[in-house]
């Protein structure tokens, strides 16, 4: 048994079908999601889920313990904006400017690499707790308005 505060692996599988496996840490109500989830629009970083142990080798990693999510407990006020360009990201200008504006208002990005043609025009950002959450929903609204390189955008809830 894995204890309280150890690193496990956390495979989520999102409404999509898409699977991804994420850092977790084991905690006393379960695990806490340590990355923001790319595809599993229903999870947060910081969310608390339930999981169960996964013997299957091929996602068992590194000789980390690996837990299949079985749902959430608990939200863990982090909330997640996903913009998907027609683009790849590093090719497109107004990504590049909100990323600037996310960051501006205390927030974090990420971009998939591309490799394996995973998603290279996909922006994943992480809207932390104390972000004006106000000020985040009107760059979204002035983006989703004005951008046209922009194809969609999904967010997660933040409570």
């Amino acid at each position: 048994m894995d204890a309280i505060g150890d690193l496990v692996k956390m495979r989520v599988m999102g409404s999509n079908g898409i699977n991804e496996v994420l850092w977790a840490e084991v905690a006393e109500e379960g695990f806490v999601l340590l990355n923001t989830p790319f595809f599993a629009e229903e999870y947060n970083n910081k969310d608390v889920v339930c999981g169960k142990p996964v013997s299957r080798t091929e996602y068992v990693q590194q000789g980390v313990p690996t837990y299949e999510c079985t749902g959430l407990v608990r939200r863990g006020g982090y909330g997640t904006i996903r913009v998907l360009f027609d683009d790849p990201v590093e090719d497109c200008n107004e990504a590049k400017e909100l990323v600037n504006v996310f960051v501006s208002l205390g927030c974090s990005c990420e971009a998939t690499d591309g490799i394996h043609g995973v998603a290279p025009n996909l922006l994943v950002f992480m809207i932390p707790p104390e972000a004006h959450w106000s000020k985040v929903r009107s760059v979204v609204d002035a983006y989703t308005a004005g951008c046209k390189s922009i194809k969609s955008i999904v967010s997660s809830d933040l409570n």
